[in-house]
């Protein structure tokens, strides 16, 4: 895993920066989500892609649990 910066205030382990204007690993997976879940096939070349496909997991899995309790509170109304 790469420890790639992001931004944040607060201390930790991976490198932060304060600009605004570029993206960060968590703001990339968030714009190519859709992109990255057509891929059957994805090439890693390096610990930032590994990244990118863990968060893109993460991603899918909190959009599921999301639904699953979005339907739960639909059905006992």
């Amino acid at each position: 895993m790469a420890f790639l910066p992001i931004k944040t205030k607060i201390r930790g382990p991976a490198d932060s920066f304060h600009d605004a204007s570029q993206d960060d690993i968590i703001d990339e997976a968030l714009n190519l989500f859709r992109a990255n879940c057509l891929f059957k096939n994805y090439e890693i070349k390096g610990g930032a892609d590994r990244v990118l496909i863990y968060l893109t997991l993460f991603i899918s899995e909190c959009l599921v649990k999301n639904f699953e309790n979005t339907s739960k509170r639909t059905q006992s109304k």
